[in-house]
């Protein structure tokens, strides 16, 4: 059985498929294993949480080796995976693997991926919301990791916390610079009841605000005559007014394509505690851990941004309130193991939406 996990009102559709080179099981940790039934689960209202509290400025830039716990903070780290580590990749890398070590294949763009074999050593940028996890994956079987996680000194489990070095920091200053739109944009959601297009609409004000924070730079068009083109610079050729044959080309610019809304900081922000809560977060309500890591791996089939493919019911309350797990549709089994996206795409196609778990 499969089964989607997913929240309403999130960027999903934008983010979780774009995130699949990044955050997919592809570092040989899930094995596969057909014949299951698999459940979809995700986050309602997923990025809504994460909106709260984000890092403003002033900033300080430092290379202080010391944790900031509850601070917003990114830290670029030297992290080692422990020996004993048989679970899912908590810190992104970048993937410089080759295509026959399990790499992307190369396409010109850069692809990042979620290393867990053990022992595995790497350095990256990390927000304190994923440092916090894998300082302490396992509070949930784990008392020293229900201390560590609580606590969030930056004190390691010395059984399952991974080996964390601070090489550099960004401190920010503690803001709520979207809480007011996010409780709002929250307020619109439960005010759409079932309306599907009205639904839609919130959760495209949540994805294309959240990326415009991240937006592309404004590319700049140059004209020249062909003496001065840059070599190997592809160009279309135009004519003058005066007639004289000139040379166009693109490059990008220095300038953010949406200069009001470049705010690189807090989308990061939203991605990474969106990416933590999916792996590790204590439910508001019952005050239980949810999230993969407390799921055995065998029964992970893929990760989205806000969403899980399992082979079981993790049995997670739904409560109804933004952010929490919830199961979305039931694909009954046998079926095979998707081995890429393509597989993954037929799969969710073929989920039978849980009553009253569709929501978008």
């Amino acid at each position: 059985m499969l089964a989607w996990l997913e929240p309403w009102a999130s960027w999903a559709i934008w983010a979780i498929w774009a995130i699949w080179d990044v955050f997919g099981a592809r570092d040989g940790v899930v094995s596969p294993v057909a014949g299951e039934q698999r459940r979809a689960v995700d986050r309602s209202a997923g990025a809504a949480p994460a909106l709260n509290e984000l890092g403003v400025g002033p900033a300080t830039h430092d290379t202080l080796p010391t944790y900031a716990g509850y601070t917003p903070a990114r830290y670029k780290v030297r992290f080692r995976i422990p020996d004993t580590w048989a679970h899912v990749g908590l810190l992104m890398v970048p993937d410089d693997r080759t295509p026959e070590a399990g790499g992307p294949r190369r396409d010109g763009k850069r692809h990042w991926y979620f290393p867990a074999i053990p022992g595995t050593v790497g350095e990256t940028w990390a927000d304190a919301a994923e440092m916090r996890i894998a300082y302490a994956p396992f509070p949930h079987i784990c008392q020293t990791c229900r201390e560590c996680y609580k606590e969030n000194r930056g004190q390691a489990c010395p059984k399952h916390g991974w080996q964390l070095s601070i090489l550099e920091r960004l401190v920010f200053t503690v803001g709520r610079p979207l809480r007011l739109w996010a409780e709002r944009l929250v307020a619109a959601r439960e005010a759409c009841g079932e309306n599907a297009l009205a639904r839609a609409a919130v959760r495209n004000l949540l994805l294309h605000t959240i990326g415009a924070f991240h937006g592309t730079r404004r590319p700049i068009t140059r004209m020249a005559r062909l003496a001065d083109v840059p070599l190997r610079t592809p160009a279309r050729t135009v004519l003058s007014p005066e007639g004289d044959e000139l040379h166009l080309w693109d490059e990008v610019g220095l300038a953010p394509k949406f200069p009001d809304y470049a705010r690189p900081e807090w989308s990061a922000q939203v991605w990474a505690r969106t990416r933590a809560r999916l792996l590790l977060h204590q439910d508001y309500d019952t005050k239980q851990f949810v999230g993969a890591l407390t799921l055995p791996v065998a029964q992970i089939v893929a990760f989205r941004l806000d969403a899980l493919y399992l082979t079981c019911d993790p049995g997670w309350l739904d409560s109804g309130r933004p952010g929490t797990l919830r199961v979305k549709g039931v694909l009954a089994g046998p079926v095979p193991w998707p081995q890429d996206e393509d597989d993954l795409a037929a799969a969710q196609v073929q989920l039978a939406p849980l009553e009253g778990g569709n929501g978008k």
